[in-house]
């Protein structure tokens, strides 16, 4: 087994990752023991190509970080041929577990195969209306990063300045940052 697919495998294999496989969330008092609650926030292969699946990396590094509680991640689990049900029934899943989670990492990896088209709606629901504070809250529930020389990223980035929302551009240090704000 390629060591991309290991971690694919293992990310599907933790019982603390939340799919879209997953119709139900754990309890209040779950989520507690088990140490907060982060979604995988941007862009995700349409065709499931191993080489975009950026979330089995974050869940390595959450883990690594000592994060030991529920991660959901907004793609099935395991390798599935007919996506068209997940997309109908996605806005609804994901907006219920934004709502429910602790944190929100936004990680954008931009590129020709991950544009990132709802990425910029969703990142923008979380930023509130230019010209206004960030949303109540938020500043400790929101964290975002893409790699140095993602393109046409200079409208975020100005946004994210303007609401004092500071960008990572290493996916690791963006894990270690969120894993560290459940232990503050």
């Amino acid at each position: 087994m390629k060591p991309t697919e290991m971690l694919r495998n293992g990310m599907w294999g933790d019982k603390f990752v939340i799919t879209y496989s997953d119709p139900e969330l754990p309890s209040d008092d779950l989520v507690s023991l088990a140490g907060g609650s982060v979604f995988l926030a941007g862009p995700t292969s349409r065709e499931q190509a191993i080489n975009d699946m950026w979330r089995c990396v974050a869940v390595r590094q959450l883990r690594a970080a000592s994060f030991n509680g529920y991660i959901v991640i907004p793609e099935p689990r395991g390798l599935t041929e007919d996506v068209s049900a997940i997309i109908a029934n996605r806005p609804r899943w994901e907006g219920d577990r934004l709502v429910w989670v602790q944190r929100v990492l936004f990680w954008i990896p931009r590129s020709k195969t991950l544009p990132g088209s709802n990425t910029n709606t969703e990142i923008g629901m979380h930023l509130g209306p230019p010209g206004q504070p960030l949303p109540e809250g938020m500043s400790k529930r929101l964290f975002v990063g893409w790699p140095p020389g993602t393109p046409d990223m200079g409208i975020l980035r100005h946004h994210c300045e303007k609401k004092r929302v500071e960008v990572f551009s290493d996916l690791q240090t963006l894990c270690g940052v969120v894993a560290a704000s459940f232990r503050r």
